[in-house]
């Protein structure tokens, strides 16, 4: 079996994602790229509905904390 730094460097794939789908924190099928995309985009609109009165800060935090529970079940 390849280790996981060969692994890699051969996928593209960072040793933090390999690490964890090797150990179940991560769906080895689930596109970690996307996820964190959604997350980054999520945050600055949730950021931005913060700033304006729209959401409490407290909403916002958990909308991203449940993202974070569906990305790493």
């Amino acid at each position: 079996m390849p280790s996981l730094r060969s692994r890699a460097i051969a996928t593209g794939a960072s040793l933090p994602r390999l690490r964890a789908q090797r150990v179940g924190d991560i769906d080895p099928g689930e596109d970690i790229h996307r996820g964190a995309v959604v997350l980054m985009a999520m945050s600055a609109g949730l950021g931005l509905n913060v700033l304006l009165g729209q959401r409490p800060a407290a909403d916002a935090f958990e909308a991203v904390c449940h993202h974070f529970r569906w990305l790493f079940h």
